[in-house]
């Protein structure tokens, strides 16, 4: 089994003052016949035209629902072109992937969330790092840090600075509509130090914190913004079709948005005046 790295590290070449997006999914289920696949469409559309080059997945990338009992097997969960077909698995896979070409990013990672992780267990089969293979991204586990470190080069391309923008993840195991996992993600990301942007899931809903936190430069205390956020999902849990009921639906879940993120950051070169301490300023906002 091939192991899942904890700490990824992607290096991006890129000038002080460039803004760069990064548009952040979860719970796509792009298996899934309830997905708003034109509204993910369309955002990847708005992306490609406005310069948001790269997207990364934080799990339930696809949705592998087969009960092991056919009998109680509901067609209609799956996309018409997946119905009936005898290599599920194979061509779901193949299915999803091609499905993430479509969108047209640069994808820098994918990462298992529950979905991915009840097929391993009862299947053996790593649908994640499968994925991965076919787009050409990094393979993560179900949480852990990446590091998307900056060099900086002159017009003569040679280095001139670097700096670093720390994302965390974990897809998510804090349920319930009213606090919409914040409760229980905000201990969790706590335990890590120096971060800027901490993504969860699971829950299929929208929901983003910014905060302060503060670190030591010198002999100055700096403050520098972080952000919680909670990736929604692309499944419309209420179909317009009163025959499809979504388990959504039967636990009586809210309405939820296709929210997925863009995470912005902008790396602003340090002045440099006689006898002032200088550090590299990361300004950060989240889009949702």
């Amino acid at each position: 089994m091939t192991p899942a790295n904890r700490v990824l590290h992607y290096n991006l070449v890129a000038s002080y003052g460039e803004l760069i997006g990064v548009r952040a999914f979860s719970d796509l289920h792009l298996d899934e016949s309830l997905v708003r696949w034109s509204d993910l469409k369309r955002l990847a559309d708005h992306d490609a035209a406005r310069g948001v080059k790269y997207a990364l997945g934080i799990g339930d990338i696809a949705n592998l629902v087969f009960p092991t009992d056919l009998k109680r097997f509901r067609q209609s969960v799956l996309p018409k072109q997946l119905q009936g077909r005898d290599a599920w698995m194979d061509e779901t896979i193949d299915y999803v992937a091609n499905k993430l070409r479509e969108l047209g990013y640069t994808w820098i990672m994918l990462t298992p969330g529950n979905h991915e992780d009840e097929i391993l267990k009862r299947h053996g089969v790593n649908v994640t790092k499968i994925l991965t293979e076919k787009i050409g991204c990094m393979y993560g586990g179900y949480s852990g840090v990446l590091d998307i470190r900056h060099t900086f080069t002159s017009r003569k391309q040679t280095p001139v600075g670097n700096a670093t923008v720390r994302i965390l993840w974990h897809h998510g195991a804090w349920g319930g509509r009213l606090a919409k996992g914040y409760n229980g993600a905000w201990p969790y990301f706590a335990q890590h130090d120096h971060w800027h942007f901490a993504l969860y899931g699971h829950n299929h809903a929208a929901r983003h914190d910014t905060e302060i936190r503060c670190r030591v430069m010198g002999s100055r205390l700096v403050q520098y913004r972080c952000h919680l956020v909670n990736l929604s999902s692309a499944v419309a849990a209420y179909s317009d079709d009163a025959s499809i009921t979504h388990y959504a639906e039967r636990h009586g879940y809210l309405r939820t948005p296709c929210a997925p993120a863009v995470l912005w950051w902008k790396i602003v070169r340090p002045h440099r005046k006689h006898g002032s301490e200088q550090h590299t300023e990361i300004l950060t906002h989240v889009e949702q």
